[in-house]
């Protein structure tokens, strides 16, 4: 099972780690990894981006390499 983390905001806002991190991190927990957002309608993509490292950098670097690269491969087949 794959979880795709996007679409996660508060609307009327901006995407911010401060707002995101808690249910971005209960994801990654619970479903274990996910692939690049899509959120580019609340903001510009390299800021979420940037987010979602930030919020994942507590995680090893095993684990953000599934999240960011490894689902990517294998739900898209690349």
């Amino acid at each position: 099972m794959h979880l795709k983390i996007s679409g996660f905001c508060v609307p009327g806002q901006r995407w911010s780690v401060d707002a995101n991190a808690r249910i971005v991190r209960t994801a990654i927990d619970v479903f274990g990894a996910s692939n690049y957002p899509v959120d580019g309608v609340v903001d510009r993509m390299t800021d979420i981006f940037d987010g979602f490292k930030a919020i994942a950098a507590p995680y090893s670097i095993a684990d953000r390499l599934a999240l960011f690269y490894d689902n990517a491969v294998e739900v898209y087949r690349m």
